[in-house]
């Protein structure tokens, strides 16, 4: 992906977009398996379901990562168990990360940083503030890892 004309705002945009789409997709995803999980053929039955469960903010994304955690340890295949426990780690960094995207600061002493980087604090001020630096490359290679994450997860579903 071509960077080179933006500005520290649009960068912060690109990547907190992106974050949040993968968030969502994840959570669809998780809706997927747990949907065939529990053998929702029926449309009707599907539907409500959906409506009343899956698409509730009750239910939300934690939840449901909670409850494929547990479907995972009903798989028969050590082998499927160990790639979807893989998989439900690699979504806890994605999550820990889209966190600090999503709830951090953006560092505003950086704002005309070149090369183009952004540093988001959580927590700034604290004894336990965090800092995250973002450039165009680790961007770039962490929305890869995203949409490796995302296709293995559907291949689930």
């Amino acid at each position: 992906m071509d960077h080179s004309k933006l500005d520290i705002e649009d960068f912060d945009a690109l990547v907190t977009g992106h974050y949040t789409h993968f968030a969502i997709w994840y959570d669809q995803a998780f809706s997927e398996i747990i949907k065939i999980f529990f053998a929702m053929e029926d449309p009707i039955k599907k539907d409500l379901f959906t409506k009343y469960f899956l698409a509730n903010m009750s239910f939300g994304a934690e939840k449901k990562s909670q409850l494929v955690r547990e479907i995972s340890s009903l798989i028969n295949s050590p082998s499927a168990h160990q790639k979807m426990l893989e998989l439900l780690r690699g979504l806890d960094l994605f999550r820990s990360m889209r966190n600090v995207v999503a709830h951090g600061i953006l560092d505003q002493d950086n704002s005309t940083s070149v090369p183009l980087k952004i540093s988001i604090y959580l927590d700034k001020g604290t004894k336990e503030s965090k800092s995250v630096d973002v450039t165009p490359s680790t961007f770039d290679k962490e929305l890869e890892s995203a949409g490796q994450l995302l296709d293995e997860l559907k291949a689930f579903a």
